[in-house]
């Protein structure tokens, strides 16, 4: 009985400080890693591409593929805008009224 007992505590105590220790090592409450950067995010830019899909581009579905391209073109852009080479896969191309198709069918299967 004495032995279960200090096994017991001992497998307490093991996870409590185990428990501890990762409260220490993960937690930003308790330590803080200063960012060393220059670049911050701009919060108007980030406001516009937000607008954008939100207002501009909304519905983004296989029902509304000129959306889906406007959308396309506006996240190609962005990248280029960073200094990326961006092109557009036409081979992987799918079409939008097709896939909606089958995306009802199987949908209207399985009610």
């Amino acid at each position: 009985m004495r032995i279960l007992r200090v096994l017991a505590l001992t497998a307490l105590l093991t996870v409590t400080l185990f428990a501890i220790a990762a409260a220490l090592l993960r937690q930003p409450t308790f330590t803080t890693i200063p960012f060393r950067g220059d670049a911050r995010a701009d919060a108007v830019r980030l406001r516009r591409h937000v607008d954008f899909f939100t207002i501009d581009v909304h519905p983004r579905n296989a029902e509304h593929p000129e959306n889906l391209d406007r959308a396309a073109a506006y996240i190609a852009d962005a990248f280029r805008g960073a200094g990326d080479h961006t092109k557009r896969d036409t081979a992987a191309t799918l079409d939008y009224v097709k896939m909606a198709g089958v995306v009802d069918g199987v949908f209207n299967a399985v009610r």
